[in-house]
């Protein structure tokens, strides 16, 4: 019976399978001892050199997707980030810009990647949250990636033009109520912190106003300036180099407190709506199943990096918010969020045409 198995005639691999073989038929088989050795060490579970691994990783270059266009605010802090882990782990760390579909593409990408730490993500208040209810994905937000570390907040402002009758937050709602589907705003980009954000306040003020959609912050800032809209949402870091030059009043922030880059600037709250919370987010992921490990040390260098203060000092205060916190916060803050703008989306019936 042995010599018909032709046990030696193939690959050492077999083995294995024979040993398992016999154990089921009650066999007893002898056979030679590196033969033996090498089955058990092959059959043996991968994860035994997971720790090893772990431990020396980074080994070779890390890339970082970020699904936009560079150039805006979070491929900005994105590079900044990239530059200090380089830095930190003395390996390259390349940005990767992968946008389209407004970070699916990208998103979509990443989550093919094979989880081993070499592969991260920036992931956005956009990308994993509203886009979850935005659009039909090809990949899981919750299922297909794990939060490894957030690193910043973007706050939003409402702002009018410099020489405006309103004067405030209260002088807009009274406005808006006194004249319903009057007043116009520029969504600067569907889906954004500033677009739902906007859509909350509306639901929390009971106002009705007329939103008109546009390519970004800047054709819709011109038709401001312009008369063509009567006020706007929008983060502050496209909205500071306007307000500093006095081009437009900042009336409100949307962040639970003052943002440092507008300190006499009230927020949401302060002027009535306690509780109202509305700020973008940006923070790295990694594919589900990357070894924990790896994930704590890609948080524990970020906040090592931002508490040196060096980032902040490179990027300016312009209404960047830095906030780092451990991956299990981080999962619950995500898990939030995905809720909160979900909610907000299907109470708006905010749809994409």
């Amino acid at each position: 019976m042995l010599k018909d198995f032709r046990l030696f005639a193939g690959p050492v691999w077999r083995a294995a399978d024979w040993l398992f073989f016999a154990r089921f038929a009650h066999m007893e088989v002898r056979l030679p001892a590196a033969v033996v050795a090498i089955a058990a060490a092959l059959a043996a579970p991968a994860s035994q050199s997971a720790p090893a691994e772990s431990a020396a990783w980074p080994k070779r270059p890390v890339t970082i997707i970020v699904p936009i266009a560079a150039g805006g605010g979070t491929d900005l802090i994105a590079r900044a980030v990239g530059e200090a882990l380089q830095e930190a782990w003395q390996q390259p760390v390349i940005i990767k810009n992968q946008a389209g579909a407004n970070g699916t593409v990208g998103t979509s990408m990443a989550a093919r990647a094979p989880a081993d730490g070499y592969t991260l993500l920036v992931g956005s208040q956009g990308t994993f949250a509203a886009n979850t209810c935005l659009y039909k994905l090809p990949y899981d937000a919750e299922k297909d990636f794990t939060p490894a570390a957030l690193f910043a907040q973007f706050n939003s402002v409402f702002i009018v033009r410099a020489d405006s009758p309103i004067q405030s937050l209260s002088d807009l709602v009274r406005r808006a109520r006194a004249e319903p589907g009057k007043l116009t705003y520029g969504i600067t980009v569907v889906g954004s912190s500033a677009h739902l954000g906007l859509e909350m306040f509306k639901s929390r003020a009971s106002i009705n106003v007329l939103g008109i959609p546009y390519n970004g912050s800047g054709p819709a800032s011109v038709d401001l300036f312009g008369g063509r809209l009567d006020f706007m949402l929008d983060a502050i870091n496209s909205q500071y180099g306007n307000i500093a030059a006095g081009k437009v009043r900042a009336l409100a922030s949307t962040a639970a407190i003052r943002s440092t880059a507008l300190p006499d600037v009230p927020t949401v709250a302060e002027e009535g709506y306690p509780g109202f919370d509305a700020v973008g987010w940006a923070g790295l992921y990694v594919p589900a199943g990357t070894p924990q490990p790896i994930i704590d040390k890609i948080a524990r260098t970020v906040t090592e990096v931002f508490a040196t203060g060096e980032l902040q000092r490179k990027l300016g205060n312009k209404g960047f918010e830095f906030i780092t916190t451990d991956p299990q916060a981080f999962a619950a803050y995500d898990k939030s969020e995905r809720k909160k703008w979900c909610d907000v989306i299907q109470q708006a019936h905010i749809k994409l045409e």
